[in-house]
């Protein structure tokens, strides 16, 4: 079960912590707690909020952090098995700035929403890439939706399987 919280231990921030639900105990032990003490992104150790997150069902995490328009920010993967992060992984030309990363339900694909940083004339559009080419150098072209011309829209993408 994927719990998302407040730490106390570090003050108020944001985190996601990872519990079994395999036995019914009143205290379970957590399996994962993250960003910190795993890692604390930079921008993150200034505003320590996680807008949202996406979850692959096994072990990779995405979340962005909290740097404009309420609730955009670097992209960053987290692999719960390595307790590793990447550093902001920002696959649209390596540039800022991306909202609610959710995994496909297979969990092979990402969708987000993505911004440019272009002042009060940027515009939203929605990605949907292959999670496994991100890195790569990879180029990608936004879903063929009309872009969101309020910068200060809060879009959350949904995906479902198809029946």
């Amino acid at each position: 079960m994927i719990i998302f919280g407040v730490s106390k231990e570090i003050g108020s921030a944001d985190t996601i912590q990872v519990i079994p639900v395999d036995q019914c105990v009143a205290r379970p032990r957590a399996l994962d707690n993250f960003p910190p003490p795993r890692y604390t992104p930079p921008e993150y150790a200034a505003s320590p909020m996680i807008q949202n997150f996406g979850w692959d069902g096994m072990n990779l995490f995405t979340h962005v952090t909290y740097m404009r328009n309420d609730g955009f920010g670097n992209l960053y993967v987290y692999n719960m098995d390595l307790h590793k992060a990447d550093e902001a992984v920002n696959p649209i030309h390596g540039d800022c700035c991306y909202r609610d990363p959710i995994f496909s339900p297979d969990g092979t694909h990402l969708l987000f929403a993505f911004q440019e940083q272009l002042g009060g004339d940027s515009t939203i559009s929605f990605y949907y890439i292959p999670f496994g080419t991100i890195g790569t150098g990879a180029t990608y072209t936004p879903l063929p939706l009309p872009p969101i011309t309020n910068s200060k829209e809060q879009p959350q993408a949904v995906l479902r399987p198809a029946h």
